[in-house]
């Protein structure tokens, strides 16, 4: 039985982790993506892919919040500022924006 090189299960765990967080990025799950890039840079902090997909995340949730301060009451916004909130599990901050697109769309 041979036995593995505690390095080359770092690699493996690293690549895992990976795919996992791009399967979280393409299925638009930012703040989950956001954890495993920052469990990925812990593990190796110089990761280019890391930084470049943080880099797009950040950029998308800022955009997010310059959109409503242009337009407060955009619906399409303000519906995925509450689906970021609910996947990053805080629950009443969700809430408060689909609440927030039902005053402004009560259909």
């Amino acid at each position: 039985m041979s036995q593995e090189n505690p390095h080359d299960l770092e690699l493996n765990d690293l690549e895992d982790l990976k795919d996992k967080t791009f399967i979280l990025f393409d299925k638009k799950k930012p703040i989950e993506a956001i954890e495993l890039f920052n469990k990925i840079l812990k593990i190796s902090p110089k990761d280019l892919d890391a930084h470049f997909y943080l880099g797009i995340i950040y950029t998308d949730l800022n955009e997010h919040n310059k959109a409503l301060r242009i337009d407060p009451d955009n619906k399409r916004v303000l519906n995925n500022l509450g689906n970021i909130y609910k996947d990053k599990e805080q629950f009443e901050k969700a809430n408060e924006y689909y609440n927030k697109v039902l005053k402004t769309d009560p259909e």
